[in-house]
């Protein structure tokens, strides 16, 4: 019974992070989709779950990988199945370079109501390739429509995201500015 093996190791996943990661270090396992069987009616013999994984260093996620294979194939055999990890590493962190996050703060200052520091994010961002290769700055312009005071910003990627047009002119202000302040 397929389904049922796979929602054990999706709870299995569950303990990853908490019993193999340093628990100062940020790292997330998620099952985002589950494919398995053709009808109601008929128990399916195979199950393939996709998913992501979140860290914010390269070691940090080898281990990670190697719990997530470990733990899927041993919880499968528990339950009479195969299981194994196929993994695809798509984006490394993204980490922005000191000298650079400076650049962009002097840049946005004549131009946003606040700049301030943001916690690290474990997104996957395409971004993250560039700043592996050169020193660079991530950064986000706050487009919330209403008062942050009002409700919590909604976040990307989702379907009820409405922007605050205004923050189109401060980003092209602000690396306008940047641009004018590299050049000299």
């Amino acid at each position: 019974d397929a389904v049922l093996v796979a929602a054990h190791v999706v709870v299995a996943l569950q303990s990853v992070v908490s019993r193999n990661v340093d628990p100062t270090l940020p790292a997330v396992v998620t099952v985002g989709r589950i494919e398995s069987g053709y009808s109601s009616n008929i128990i399916a013999d195979t199950a393939v779950m996709h998913g992501t994984v979140r860290t914010l260093d390269e070691p940090t996620q080898d281990g990670v990988i190697e719990s997530m294979e470990r733990v899927i194939r041993y919880t499968a055999q528990a339950y009479g199945a195969e299981g194994n990890l196929i993994y695809k590493k798509n984006y490394p962190a993204t980490v922005s370079t000191a000298r650079e996050v400076e650049h962009v703060r002097k840049a946005a200052l004549p131009f946003a109501v606040r700049v301030v520091d943001a916690p690290a994010y474990m997104t996957g961002e395409d971004f993250s390739f560039f700043l592996q290769q050169r020193p660079g700055c991530f950064f986000f312009v706050g487009s919330s429509p209403h008062s942050l005071a009002e409700k919590p910003a909604i976040p990307h990627h989702r379907s009820d995201f409405t922007i605050h047009e205004d923050a189109l002119g401060v980003l092209a202000c602000t690396f306008v500015r940047l641009v004018l302040d590299r050049m000299g």
